[in-house]
């Protein structure tokens, strides 16, 4: 797992970028030896500098990544099935009114099969 020191905030500079997210993992019960079958969510947040236009670029950069994503080859032998769940896109205010980033929200749910006791080596 990454430790505390390596997170930092994303720099306005850095826009426009994408931050991905494990929000949970529910793994099925198991009995030693079995396949553990493991439902996990992941986020994609998607910023950029707000801007005319910063909707439409929101929007395109959702569907790239909706598309690579969904690709049967991306997780060819790692995840089982893959689906989109939701997508939110906004502009939060700033104090002085006005947004200062695009923000776009991708949320996948994923399914993998693993061995019991040994979550890296999938089925």
């Amino acid at each position: 797992f990454p430790s505390h020191d390596k997170i930092s905030e994303t720099e306005f500079s850095e826009l426009p970028c994408a931050i991905v997210y494990i929000n949970h993992e529910k793994v099925s019960d198991v009995t030693l030896g079995k396949v553990q079958e493991r439902a996990v969510s992941v986020q994609i947040q998607l910023l950029v500098k707000a801007r005319d236009g910063m909707f439409f670029e929101l929007d395109e950069m959702c569907a790239k990544i909706e598309t690579a994503l969904l690709t049967p080859a991306v997780f060819a032998g790692i995840c089982k099935n893959i689906s989109l769940k939701n997508t939110f896109i906004s502009a939060p205010d700033t104090d002085d009114g006005l947004p200062a980033a695009g923000v776009a929200d991708m949320i996948f749910e994923c399914t993998t099969y693993t061995n019991a006791g040994n979550p890296a080596t999938t089925r």
